[in-house]
């Protein structure tokens, strides 16, 4: 007959939560509200961020620059700065 062995112990104590206990988070009031207000507007890019941009698509191929700005690094720039990257010869 195999011995058996001794029931395995937890050292871990646990705790039960109260009947009160209710878990942190947004009311429902607050959830409605961020999910109807506008997104917040992304960083303005500063007129040097522009410029390095500029100066690393001069050193692209068309193709790159193109994608680069439409969908790349350079997608989150606002329209006006995506016009001024595109003039970049």
């Amino acid at each position: 007959m195999p011995e058996s062995s001794p029931p395995i112990v937890s050292v871990d104590r646990l705790t039960n939560a109260p009947n009160s206990y209710r878990a942190a988070g947004p009311s429902s009031q607050q959830v409605l509200t961020a999910k109807y207000q506008a997104p917040e507007p992304l960083r303005h890019e500063t007129q040097k961020d522009v410029q390095r941009a500029m100066q690393a698509l001069r050193e692209m191929p068309p193709f790159a620059r193109a994608r680069e700005i439409d969908s790349g690094r350079y997608s989150q720039f606002s329209a006006k700065d995506k016009e001024l990257l595109r003039s970049v010869n």
